[in-house]
């Protein structure tokens, strides 16, 4: 955006694993500006966090267009990650099952 920080997104993910099948989702996105304080560094300015569906109303065209932007090169970053993550540990061999020990019974010698 120029050159001055605007700010940051948080997002939330969520995983679900099963079967060597996997699923994720992106949620809770929320803007988090950014203002300059009296000694030049950059900071989050508290208290002015915005929700990602209300974004559109609070933050000027330019900076919402640049937020969106900004989510959806992120989003598919991550998931392109996490396929690569799943495909990397789904080769890998599975461990061996852990064979059960013999009791032995100390009161039939």
């Amino acid at each position: 955006m120029g050159n001055s920080e605007g700010g940051e997104l948080s997002y939330t993910l969520k995983i679900e694993v099963k079967d060597g099948k996997y699923r994720y989702w992106l949620t809770d996105f929320v803007y988090q500006p950014y203002q300059r304080n009296r000694y030049g560094n950059v900071e989050h300015m508290h208290g002015k966090d915005v929700s990602l569906e209300k974004a559109s109303e609070k933050l000027s065209k330019v900076d919402f267009n640049a937020c969106l932007n900004q989510v959806l090169s992120n989003s598919k970053h991550v998931g392109d990650n996490l396929k690569a993550y799943m495909l990397k540990t789904s080769s890998l061999e599975k461990p061996a099952e852990v064979k059960k020990v013999k009791r032995v019974s100390t009161k039939e010698w």
